[in-house]
């Protein structure tokens, strides 16, 4: 106990030397701290700035949106536009066919529909209102095709698309009612051996159509037949699916029947399956004066359409010109549709202004 009290007493001492001598030392130093500026009591937060992070937050999102916005449509390699066509396809643009509306839209604006709702919807349907913005379509198509040829409108106008559910047999169909429209003997042939579609859509049987006439079964006005609501409409069906389609199209006996209907109608609308897909549009594009290329707008790849006309071009085809099928009519570049319904609209209101005023003028 003494040896630890001695210890303890010795490093005491060790410690006070050393805290004299920083006193010492810091009495002579002295200190550098100044007050630079007083502190004073704040009235309002300051935090968050919510003006500044909104107007930051505003401006990258802005920013983000356009540049996501852009590289969407660089990714995007459909056709969407007139522009489209003109810049990828170089092709003419016969016509924009709009999107038919949906019943409930229709129904919202107080436009009839055209079928029940237990009925299928023909191709026919899209043209009951002849003032509708897709009849009106379809009036310039045929304008288009009337003035695609020098001299005299071309007689046989095959009608075909670059893959499957482009809509070419509607668009087949109502281009041959607006034909048929002007008083002129229309036939409209199914050259789709493959999937064929006309009689659904006038509600015809198949049992007998082209094939059987090709094989020498029956007679050519045996399957002929009449559209009741436009007499000078005539109808073709395809038969019986082959099992060698490509052969019955490219026969001589096709030609010669092409040949005897060009002498009876003034003009012979030709429907025919997907040129990517089977060679039937190929074959058929060389014993007709013309081809449309049928393209849905969004779903149809430049490339692919593209390839569609250079397969045409390479066996000689005389390509009239694209249709650009189903589009959006909301988009700013396609104003024209909804033009011609809300001229015929304000001429409606127009005419019930003007009965209006007489009959108040008569009551008076």
């Amino acid at each position: 106990m003494t040896q630890e009290l001695a210890t303890d007493e010795g490093y005491l001492s060790t410690l006070m030397q050393k805290l004299r001598e920083l006193n010492s030392t810091g009495a002579e130093r002295g200190t550098s701290v100044t007050v630079a500026n007083y502190s004073r009591l704040p009235r309002g937060p300051v935090g968050p700035q919510r003006t500044r992070n909104f107007i930051v937050a505003f401006l990258l999102s802005l920013v983000a949106g356009i540049g996501l916005a852009f590289l969407l449509d660089f990714l995007d390699a459909t056709v969407k536009s007139l522009n489209d066509i003109d810049r990828y396809i170089h092709l003419p643009a016969l016509a924009l066919i709009p999107a038919a509306r949906s019943e409930k839209a229709r129904l919202r604006q107080g436009q009839p529909v055209g079928n029940s709702p237990g009925k299928a919807i023909t191709a026919l349907a899209m043209v009951d209102d002849a003032r509708s913005p897709i009849a009106e379509s379809y009036r310039h198509l045929r304008t288009s095709l009337l003035l695609s040829s020098a001299g005299q409108a071309p007689k046989i106008i095959l009608v075909t698309s670059s893959q499957p559910s482009e809509g070419k047999t509607t668009t087949g169909i109502n281009t041959a009612f607006m034909l048929a429209q002007t008083g002129a003997e229309v036939l409209i042939i199914d050259c789709d051996l493959r999937r064929p579609r006309l009689h659904t859509n006038f509600n015809l049987s198949n049992t007998r159509g082209l094939t059987n006439f090709l094989s020498g079964e029956v007679e050519l006005d045996q399957v002929l037949h009449s559209y009741d609501k436009l007499p000078n409409l005539k109808l073709l069906p395809s038969g019986p699916i082959p099992p060698n389609p490509a052969e019955l199209l490219g026969s001589e006996e096709m030609r010669r029947l092409l040949a005897s209907l060009s002498e009876r109608f003034a003009q012979i609308i030709v429907d025919s399956p997907p040129v990517i897909s089977f060679t039937d549009a190929s074959i058929l594009s060389t014993v007709v004066d013309g081809v449309i290329l049928v393209v849905h707008a969004g779903r149809s790849s430049r490339a692919v359409v593209r390839r569609a006309k250079q397969q045409l071009l390479d066996v000689g085809a005389r390509i009239f010109g694209v249709v650009l099928n189903n589009v959006k009519v909301e988009s700013h570049d396609y104003y024209y549709a909804g033009y011609y319904s809300g001229y015929y609209n304000s001429e409606d209101n127009d005419e019930d202004a003007g009965a209006n005023e007489n009959a108040r003028a008569a009551s008076s």
